[in-house]
């Protein structure tokens, strides 16, 4: 090569990089100026959670296992109910009861029933009873377009929840109306939603609206829904058990936000829910069924909350919280079964009832202190609950040829109580210090509760 043309392309080369080079220098100032800016907005660095503490904790500084699930999550996923929204959680199942009764519970690691505690904004729901294969009063589960997230505590939690922790916590937050409205810069947010999933062909309407001014905020929320059974991917000939569900849901909250930094907020809520289902795949089947030619149930369940909460700091107390509340559920289950292939043709005539009220009260402080050199946080609480229930089961047995009636049912004479008329009452108090030791590489949680129980 020529070595004027060698020296041509090293003076180009060395051009296109001086050019190249003042370009990133130009560049430079607009590059710093937009790292600062950025550096300037809010960053969430590590989710927060209540379950594990019940206070605002990083999950990070959570000892236990927690997993949490966002409304966003569920958006994403189309969710419609609990069991979608906790599907992909390990070691967490919904506990379902047949085609008839559906969901009725959570199962954590194996432990399910009235051990794991299911709370809505700190209030408890309703235990769960069911008595033989008509009688099913399962946990009242959430309607899930109310859900802000779910905190899912794994493992006993006795100490902040007592004996109805033993399997775990599911905490489930709804919304606010600031949440609603921080995603507006007005004083007015509203959404109105319909849908259809095609598993059960069950079609869905929901409205909330949002408002606020100035310390007032105010949340109206209604959701309705219709569905059928779940389509199943049995053998061709495999009979469905045809289902009709139509559920009715409202909410009503309003907070106020005082000078002082502190909030008060009134909730009140209902539900009802209707199911009708004719229940084919265990007719002639067994030695329950083997003579029943038709089977079919008639549920109605419905419930009423009532809430207020008061959020404040004071007297060197970061954290404290009263809530008052009082919860109401009522489940009717009516059960029609033909016999006519037993000799005499019977028909029979089940009817549940189940009726539990709650009335709580509860006061839960936390600070931070740091005493010998260490960091401590303290929790201290005091919890009342007093839990109405009453049950009863009737049923008629109808001879299909001669029209006679008796209350009697293989061998039980109705009506009839499986537990009496009871009232519980329970005072618990807690208190619990999470001390930070090695720079906050360490951590020691000691905890004493003391529950007292009484049942008339």
């Amino acid at each position: 090569m020529h070595p004027s043309v060698h020296r041509s392309r090293l003076t180009q080369t060395f051009s296109r990089l001086s050019r190249l080079v003042a370009g990133c220098a130009a560049l430079l100032p607009s590059l710093c100026g937009f790292a600062a800016e950025t550096a300037e907005q809010p960053m969430e660095l590590d989710l927060v959670v209540v379950v594990a503490s019940k206070s605002p904790r990083p999950i990070a500084a959570v000892a236990a296992q927690v997993s949490v699930i966002t409304a966003a999550e569920a958006a994403r996923g189309m969710v419609e109910d609990l069991d979608g929204l906790l599907r992909y959680e390990p070691g967490l199942d919904m506990t379902v009861d047949g085609t008839r009764f559906g969901a009725s519970g959570i199962n954590i690691r194996g432990i399910a029933g009235n051990r794991v505690a299911i709370e809505q904004d700190g209030i408890p729901l309703r235990d769960g009873f069911s008595v033989g294969a008509f009688s099913n009063g399962g946990r009242s589960l959430l309607e899930t377009d109310r859900i802000k997230r779910v905190e899912v505590l794994y493992g006993p939690a006795s100490a902040l929840y007592g004996s109805r922790a033993l399997g775990g916590v599911v905490a489930i937050t709804t919304w606010d109306p600031s949440d609603l409205l921080s995603r507006t810069q007005g004083s007015v947010w509203s959404s109105v939603r319909a849908g259809y999933q095609g598993s059960d062909n069950s079609w869905v309407g929901s409205a909330m609206l949002a408002s606020g001014h100035q310390a007032h905020g105010l949340l109206l929320a209604a959701s309705w829904r219709q569905g059928h059974q779940l389509e199943h991917q049995a053998p061709a000939g495999t009979p469905d058990d045809p289902q009709d569900r139509d559920s009715r849901d409202a909410q009503l909250r309003y907070t106020f936000d005082t000078a002082a930094g502190h909030r008060l907020r009134l909730t009140v809520q209902g539900m009802e829910r209707d199911t009708e289902t004719q229940m084919v795949s265990p007719l002639g089947f067994g030695r329950r069924f083997r003579t029943t030619t038709a089977l079919a149930g008639s549920d109605h369940d419905e419930s009423q909350s009532y809430a207020l909460d008061y959020a404040f700091s004071l007297g060197g107390w970061q954290q404290g919280e009263i809530q008052l509340y009082r919860t109401e559920y009522s489940i009717d289950q009516l059960t029609l079964e033909t016999r006519a292939k037993a000799s005499p043709a019977v028909g029979l005539a089940r009817r549940f009832s189940y009726q539990q009220q709650h009335t709580g009260a509860d006061l839960t402080l936390f600070r931070e202190e740091r005493l010998g050199g260490t960091a401590h946080r303290i929790g201290v609480g005091l919890e009342w609950v007093q839990a109405d229930a009453t049950e009863q089961r009737d049923g008629v047995e109808t001879n299909l040829a001669t029209g006679e009636s008796r209350n009697s049912i293989l061998g039980e004479i109705f009506p009839l109580r499986d537990f009496p008329l009871s009232r519980g009452t329970q005072i618990g108090v807690f208190v619990q210090d999470e001390i930070s030791l090695g720079s906050g590489r360490w951590e020691v949680i000691p905890a004493l509760r003391w529950d007292r129980h009484e049942l008339d």
